[in-house]
């Protein structure tokens, strides 16, 4: 048996993997809608088929559609950090909690972690709509 590593991240690690797509130009960091700079995490809210990527060096959450990657809104101004409820300072990593339909981030230079309840059955895209007019 191998030291450290689990029988269940063993077959993970013995698992074939193919290739299916990336967003953003290989090397080359950017600001616009499909473009990234350092992304540091993400997650998939399977209800709605988004993946909320966590744009850390934009200062943005970026929502796309999980299958293709097309954009569909962001939380938080492009390039520009803040500690208000709409703006992140390098967000770090984010995740959904399902069962109180909530997405939660982690702002790393603001030394938080920010809670969003989603509207639109789930979607971050209607919890950026509601931040924005909340503010």
């Amino acid at each position: 048996k191998e030291v450290g590593v689990s029988s269940s991240s063993r077959s993970l690690c013995n698992a074939r993997y193919k290739y299916l797509r990336h967003l953003g130009d290989t090397g080359k960091r950017g600001q616009g809608n499909e473009q990234l700079k350092a992304p540091s995490g993400a997650c998939l809210i399977k209800a709605t088929n988004q993946l909320v990527v966590c744009d850390k060096n934009n200062h943005r959450l970026v929502v796309l559609d999980a299958t293709s990657f097309a954009y569909i809104c962001q939380m938080g101004d492009t390039g520009t950090d803040g500690p208000g409820n709409e703006q992140f300072n390098r967000p770090w990593s984010v995740c959904f909690n399902e069962a109180d339909n909530e997405l939660i981030a982690c702002d790393f230079n603001n030394h938080r972690m920010v809670v969003y309840e989603c509207f639109e059955s789930g979607s971050p895209g209607g919890a950026a709509a509601a931040a924005a007019g909340s503010g």
